[in-house]
């Protein structure tokens, strides 16, 4: 039997997540971090994922995942993008990473004034920003 791309990409995510079931929300993020450097980003989405399962409101994983998502595809995966960054915003309204790719997408769509009160948000955010996350 022949394995489609699906069926290696389904096998290699349960592979995955059994493997990191019992690894900290944190190595879960870093592994994402690794494949995203390296352009694997059906891998990266898996390790995100991971890092959600554990911690759903973990807002680095959620960032992290949408910008997986303004990578991967054109306009179509923009809105899941924006609805990821939109939670992460919810969860904590002071972040300049979420502002930042949230400007990114209003200006690949067009939206030329939202985009510029996002960046220019990102921007204040980031500049009372701690050099140093106390998380």
């Amino acid at each position: 039997m022949k394995l489609t791309s699906r069926m290696k990409m389904t096998r290699f995510k349960t592979f995955w997540i059994q493997m990191w079931k019992n690894k900290p929300l944190d190595e879960s993020h870093k592994t994402g971090l690794l494949f995203e450097a390296q352009s694997l980003h059906n891998e990266a989405l898996i390790a995100f994922s991971v890092a959600l399962s554990i911690e759903p409101d973990y807002v680095p994983s959620i960032i992290s995942t949408a910008e997986i998502f303004m990578k991967m595809g054109g306009s179509e995966t923009l809105p899941i993008a924006r609805s990821f960054l939109m939670n992460s915003l919810r969860l904590e309204p002071t972040n300049h990473h979420a502002w930042f790719n949230l400007a990114l997408i209003c200006k690949k769509e067009g939206l030329e004034q939202q985009a510029a009160d996002f960046f220019q948000a990102a921007h204040e955010l980031e500049s009372s920003a701690p050099v140093q996350s106390f998380v």
